[in-house]
């Protein structure tokens, strides 16, 4: 809570894992633990898409369902990162051969091994795919470049039990039930592929080797 408290009104905390850790302040100081934070950035859900681990839920949600709902009614100014974008932040095996081959990142030696690693994971389970969509980086990338998505705003549930458990609900009818302004979220529903495959080799190509 120091941190919340030193950057008041002026932190954005970004969460690509479950959301476990994001509920222990939550337990230990109350619900208004997170008053001063400005933005939280979360990944996870799946909204009118196939979940990745059964087949409505998606690996964040599904993990730790009961604090996941937690977080996402008692934090504010939320923007959520579902598979319906995340999904589609393909980058493609060249892309990673170009920035291999010209980058002087310190980090040069893994981009490709790692990738390699997580394209051949991707093709077993997504047969046919042309890349490997980078979830975590998108959400990263949005913070320094917010025009990359664009959003619906929708109060997110997420069901705790039963088959459905780690099921993300929200109502996308034309004329969604009327709910409190606090419990509305920011779900991101559509992705500028190109802006986003740009920024992800610019960020390497910049990187000066550090020795």
């Amino acid at each position: 809570m120091e941190i919340v408290n030193q950057y008041k009104n002026d932190l954005v905390i970004v969460g690509v894992g479950r959301q476990t850790d994001l509920a222990l302040p939550l337990i230990l100081y109350g619900k208004d633990a997170y008053k001063d934070v400005y933005a939280f950035y979360l990944m996870g859900g799946a909204f009118l898409v196939p979940g990745n681990v059964t087949p409505e839920a998606e690996a964040n949600f599904y993990a730790d369902p009961i604090v996941a709902d937690s977080v996402l009614e008692k934090a504010k100014n939320i923007y959520l990162f579902p598979l319906n974008v995340t999904n589609k932040a393909i980058i493609r095996p060249e892309t990673i051969n170009f920035i291999a081959n010209n980058t002087q990142s310190p980090f040069k030696d893994l981009i490709k091994p790692a990738y390699d690693y997580y394209y051949e994971a991707y093709q077993k389970l997504v047969p046919g795919i042309q890349g490997a969509p980078l979830h975590d980086v998108l959400v990263l990338s949005v913070l320094t470049n917010p025009d990359l998505v664009k959003y619906v705003k929708r109060r997110v549930r997420i069901e705790q039990f039963g088959k459905a458990k780690g099921k993300s609900i929200a109502d996308f009818r034309p004329k969604p039930e009327e709910e409190p302004p606090e419990t509305i979220d920011n779900i991101a529903m559509e992705l500028d592929l190109e802006p986003f495959i740009i920024d992800f080799m610019e960020v390497f190509l910049s990187q000066k080797n550090q020795k």
